[in-house]
């Protein structure tokens, strides 16, 4: 039974991966637009290390 969920688990990630795939190759280049890993906008918006130690 185990098994049975990893396969279907690693087709639906590649299907996803797929579907993804897809829908960026639908955007042109210069509309792609995501905001670097360190950028500070991205930090800002991130407030897990708030909430956890508000507590």
């Amino acid at each position: 039974m185990a098994s049975r969920r990893i396969a279907e688990h690693v087709r639906s990630e590649a299907a996803r991966r797929r579907r993804e795939a897809l829908v960026v190759s639908l955007v042109p280049p210069e509309e792609q637009v995501a905001l670097a890993s360190d950028s500070d906008d991205a930090a800002a918006q991130d407030d897990t290390l708030a909430l956890l130690f508000a507590a």
